[in-house]
């Protein structure tokens, strides 16, 4: 150390010798010795020490401060001592900012570390300076004496300016060394920590901060200092953030967001930090304010019962409650960054947006806006939703919110009362019987236009008239007697008979009945009334044509069934008898009797049918059964026939015929038993094909191990692939309960993900998408259309996406149809064909496939689409 010069700026003599002694016993160089300031500023002039040792009060008319920052402006760092020293003075040179203080006599390792950390410090602030652009001359430079003194008063002068600008600012402004010895500290310290700069100066920053953050900036300096962002020769980087915790006045926790950047030498090597800090805690209770305040907002949209929502300006989800998360059909943490429009198709999506843009350019809520979502069995549900602007400034539209209710159930109400309207006057306009609303004095109030028709008059003609004008004055007192007695007992609507005088004289034989409704707020008499001269005609015709019936029917063998419901009692015709062996007086004419006939089994499915169709379930009833033989065998029989409906709807009988079918359902028997052994055989054939394909796969997988050309392997797998492709044809058929069709949705999710495992293996996030309608294809339609994915799919694989590939990779395909035709498309967000090739002229074996197949054998319309990415479709007829 005999080359570190130190000066010695001290009024006591004694103590002057002492702190020489030490010095030169710790090997340090002393320079000379100064007992006045005016002595101390000239030696330092001359000598050039590296460091002052001053006391703070020195004789002479310049004291130990005042010298001290003389001294300093010819860049020489001053250490102040204090000896028989007055605290104010003491107070007052700690206020300036010097390298280090020493109280009284100090111990050679007070003396050592006091003396080192100050030209410690004074080197690291010396390396930053020498990066600054008006740096003072040093000594040695070239130019006289007196330029250098102009030069250095000039940088002390700029000097002062800097520091008191930084302590105007209210951020701490500090600067460490690598070490984190604080080299300089702005007035702020006053403040945050109820220290002077001049008390901080020359400590470890680590002590100022709250000991769980001292590691966390130890680290972020070692960050710093390895970076290598900057070249060497930068004087100080753009600098990085940090929160830290500091111990402020009075041990309270002070948060601080600072802002340290490295500052570097000439070669590249950190020489201090320098730093900004800006107390945040204020800010912090405020973020936590608002943060309670957040989950209390959050609590009270969790709490509606209605859907409420919140989108970005993407139409992306922020926030959610539970509720709207319900009527979506999913959870509120896996919608927050979906679209809206991953619920909706593509046509309400559409009417959506219009909605929000409408909000958006209006700047106005929308109370009313309509949601259709279709749902997972095909029904759509329906919302009625609220639109209002979420804003930051007026006209600065962030996103959207509003309230959304599910108008699912109150639509079908809706829909159903219209439907149930519309099919009221469908049924009263167009049901073959009139129709009157009557009031309490008899007047028509409402007529329907078979009421018109029957009478002669027209509706408007009808509204006003009276029942008694069209009854029978003898028919009418009788009529209505009967009515009320009817009403009083509470007895069942009951059908009447009477003439309905009509227009011109007109007579027709009608059967009414009347009930009490309600009509326009007001009970009215409801009549209905059916013109029955023709069936009165008909009945009589048939009574003549029953026996001429009956001879015509045993002649052709077929047995004749007529079972009136009213008393049990069953006409069997004696050749249904006969079929079965027994004679007629042998079974009774009684319903009951002819169950026992009919086979055990299938007694109660007789039953069952004939119930619904008495309850108007079919119009017709046309059923097989089985009847037993008096020797003890089961005959098969085909039953048709349908009900005589009377008056009030009743079945008043049951007429039909009987045919014996016993040999047919032998032969069908047969038949059903030969077609059941060719499912079978058809099964096989599939099976075979299947393992046949699966055989020749096998061996190109070990032919293709052989094979040391990647090319030709390659090639050997693509064939394999297409193999594999067909084979699943067949692997589908064989598993399928039909064997000419398959459903192509569960093939695209097989084949789409094997090739995916086998292809895509080395592409690290690749999302495949696939949404496939359940459609049934023959299967001279599934496999070229197989093969036609499967190249496809290899082709995005293989190609899409290359090494230096940046962003998402995502491969979709979709497979959809309407009643005629099917499309199937496979896109990619890739790299996109190259440049100039022409898809349908390509050379390639896969492309050729794409184009033959999809041209020849499916008849396909082939469309390519080179742009952000690679896009195929192929349209065809569906058989």
């Amino acid at each position: 150390m005999g080359n570190i010069k130190i000066l010695i700026a001290e009024k006591e003599r004694h103590i002057a010798e002492n702190l020489s002694a030490a010095l030169e016993e710790l090997g340090y160089e002393v320079a000379g010795v100064a007992g006045s300031g005016e002595d101390a500023v000239t030696l330092a002039g001359d000598l050039r020490p590296r460091l002052v040792l001053m006391d703070i009060t020195l004789a002479g008319g310049i004291d130990g401060p005042a010298s001290r920052a003389i001294i300093e402006g010819l860049r020489i760092p001053v250490t102040f001592v204090a000896a028989h020293t007055k605290q104010q003075d003491f107070s007052r040179a700690l206020e300036m900012a010097p390298y280090g203080c020493l109280e009284h006599a100090p111990g050679k390792a007070e003396l050592f570390t006091v003396v080192e950390t100050a030209l410690r410090r004074f080197a690291g602030e010396l390396k930053l300076r020498e990066g600054e652009e008006h740096s003072p001359p040093r000594a040695g430079d070239a130019g006289t004496g007196t330029e250098q003194m102009k030069a250095e008063r000039s940088y002390l002068r700029s000097e002062f300016k800097y520091r008191e600008m930084l302590d105007a600012i209210d951020d701490f402004v500090f600067t460490i060394d690598e070490s984190g010895l604080v080299l300089y500290a702005n007035s702020s310290t006053t403040d945050l920590f109820g220290q002077t700069p001049g008390q901080i100066i020359g400590t470890s920053i680590f002590d100022l901060l709250q000991s769980e953050d001292r590691g966390k900036l130890a680290a972020f300096l070692s960050g710093e200092s390895n970076s290598v962002d900057e070249p060497p020769g930068v004087n100080c980087k753009p600098g990085r953030y940090i929160e830290l915790r500091v111990i402020g006045i009075g041990g309270e926790v002070r948060r601080l967001e600072a802002k340290i950047r490295s500052c570097r030498d000439a070669s590249g090597q950190v020489v201090a930090y320098r730093g900004v800090a800006r107390d945040i805690t204020g800010k912090t209770l405020a973020e936590n304010a608002l943060k309670e305040s957040r989950e209390r907002y959050s609590d009270i949209i969790e709490s509606l019962e209605d859907g409420y929502y919140e989108v970005d300006i993407s139409g992306r989800f922020t926030l959610v409650n539970s509720a709207f998360a319900r009527l979506m059909k999913d959870s509120r943490e896996k919608m927050v960054g979906k679209s809206y429009q991953d619920y909706m198709d593509s046509d309400t999506a559409r009417n959506v947006f219009r909605q929000f843009n409408a909000v958006f350019k209006s700047g106005k809520s929308s109370e009313r806006a309509r949601w259709e979502v279709p749902g997972n069995g095909g029904a759509s549900r329906y919302f009625e939703a609220s639109i209002t602007p979420i804003t930051a400034l007026p006209g600065n539209v962030l996103g959207f919110r509003g309230i959304v209710r599910d108008l699912t159930q109150e639509r079908r109400i809706q829909k159903a009362l219209q439907e149930s309207e519309r099919n009221f006057r469908l049924l009263v306009e167009n049901i073959h019987d009139g129709i009157f609303l009557v009031d309490g004095e008899g007047k028509v109030l409402y007529a329907n236009h078979h009421a018109a028709g029957l009478t002669g008059y027209s509706i408007t003609e009808l509204k006003g008239l009276r029942i008694r004008d069209f009854v029978e004055k003898t028919d009418l007192s009788t009529l209505m007697k009967r009515y009320n007695r009817r009403v009083k007992k509470g007895h069942n609507q009951e059908f009447y008979e009477t003439i309905l005088k009509g227009r011109n004289g007109v007579r027709r034989i009608i059967e009414f009945s009347m009930a009490m409704t309600e009509w326009k707020g007001s009970m009215v008499d409801l009549i209905i009334f059916k013109d029955i001269t023709e069936r009165k005609k008909t009945e009589e015709r048939l009574k003549a044509s029953e026996e001429r019936y009956g001879l015509a029917t045993r002649s052709a063998g077929v047995g004749v069934l007529d079972f009136n419901p009213a008393n049990d009692v069953m006409y069997i015709d004696p050749v249904i008898k006969e079929i079965l062996g027994f004679r007629d007086e042998d079974v009774a004419d009684t319903a009951a009797s002819y169950l026992e006939l009919v086979h055990p089994e299938d007694r109660d499915a007789l039953i069952a049918y004939i119930t619904g169709h008495l309850s108007g379930q079919k119009e017709e009833y046309v059923l097989e059964y089985r009847m037993l033989h008096r020797d003890g065998g089961v005959r098969w029989f085909l039953a048709r026939g349908k009900a005589v409906i009377g008056p009030g709807g009743r079945a008043m009988r049951v007429i039909g015929t009987i045919t014996d079918i016993t040999r047919l359902k032998e032969v069908e028997n047969s038949l059903k038993t030969s077609l059941a052994e060719k499912e079978v055989l058809l099964r096989e054939v599939h099976h075979r094909v299947k393992n046949n394909f699966q055989i020749i796969t096998s061996l190109l997988s070990l032919q293709g191990r052989s094979i040391a050309d990647d090319t030709l392997a390659y090639k050997f797998k693509d064939a394999q692939n297409r193999i594999r492709a067909m084979a699943l044809i067949h692997e589908k058929l064989y598993q399928s309960e039909e064997f000419s069709s398959i459903n192509f949705s569960e093939y695209i999710n097989l084949i789409s993900r094997e090739l995916y495992q086998v292809s895509a293996r080395n592409l690290q996030g690749l999302e495949l998408k696939i949404r496939a309608e359940d459609i049934m294809l023959t299967i001279a339609q599934a496999i070229p259309c197989g093969l036609i994915l499967n190249e496809l799919l290899t082709n995005a694989f293989k190609y899409a996406f290359p090494v230096n590939f940046q962003g998402a990779e995502v491969i979709e395909v979709d497979f959809f149809g309407k009643e005629e035709w099917v499309e199937l498309t496979v896109r990619d967000n890739g790299v996109g064909l190259p440049a100039g090739v022409d898809p349908f002229r390509s050379e390639t074996l896969g492309l050729n496939l794409v184009t033959l197949l999809g041209k020849n054998q499916l008849k396909a319309d082939i469309r390519f689409n080179g742009e952000s990415g690679t896009s195929c479709s192929i349209r065809f007829e569906k058989k």
